[in-house]
């Protein structure tokens, strides 16, 4: 596993940068990785879980292709992002490895700009829930290929021009002024960390009970 994000602030502009204040986010909180754990160890989920749902697992927010994958979501087209910059000023960043988290650090980067995030708005599937309590894995840390990030300047336009081409989004939170970035979930508020290795990695370490890791 490779992080393949272009973090080069150089590329946007500060004047651009000036004008988002709201993120939205596209696709699911680590489920490309709990897909890849739910085939690893599969056996081990089957000693709690029913055989169906435990396929569920091993399925669950998958993108319609490997093409959706390498897009960020799922019936991305490149004319997508031409519409919504014609929109409004939009920013795309496209998470991976590292999960949720490391994509709304590398965001924070790339714009110089801090955020406030609400943890129960990232969308997340209950399958990757499921998957990661019994492995004890942290979801939000977990690889996420199939998801968007958008920092832009009007939020209700973006979430319609998503919405009017089929593709599912929420906003999750908003860019600040200051350099603060964090993690609202009720009254308890947490600083987002710099990217640490994606979840993957621990279980790659330790092995699994198949005996291979793919």
């Amino acid at each position: 596993m490779h992080n393949d994000q272009n973090h080069d602030r150089g590329a946007v502009s500060k004047e651009v940068c000036a004008f988002l204040t709201d993120i939205i986010m596209t696709g699911y909180a680590g489920a490309e990785g709990a897909r890849l754990l739910a085939e690893a160890f599969e056996s081990s989920l089957l000693n709690r879980y029913p055989p169906g749902y435990v396929n569920r697992m091993k399925t669950a927010g998958s993108p319609a292709s490997d093409a959706d994958m390498a897009a960020g979501g799922p019936e991305w087209r490149k004319t997508d992002a031409a519409a919504l910059k014609a929109d409004a000023e939009v920013l795309v960043y496209a998470a991976g490895e590292g999960g949720i988290y490391t994509a709304l650090w590398n965001l924070g980067e790339l714009t110089g700009r801090g955020l406030e995030v609400n943890l129960k708005d990232i969308p997340i599937l209950q399958e990757t829930i499921e998957v990661c309590n019994h492995l004890d894995a942290d979801p939000y840390r977990l690889r996420s290929g199939g998801c968007r990030l958008f920092a832009v300047s009007d939020a209700g336009r973006t979430l319609g021009s998503l919405r009017g081409r089929g593709i599912e989004a929420v906003h999750i939170g908003c860019l600040t002024s200051g350099s603060r970035r964090v993690i609202i979930n009720g009254e308890a508020v947490r600083f987002l960390n710099r990217p640490g290795p994606d979840e993957l990695y621990r279980f790659i370490q330790r092995g699994n009970d198949n005996g291979q890791f793919t």
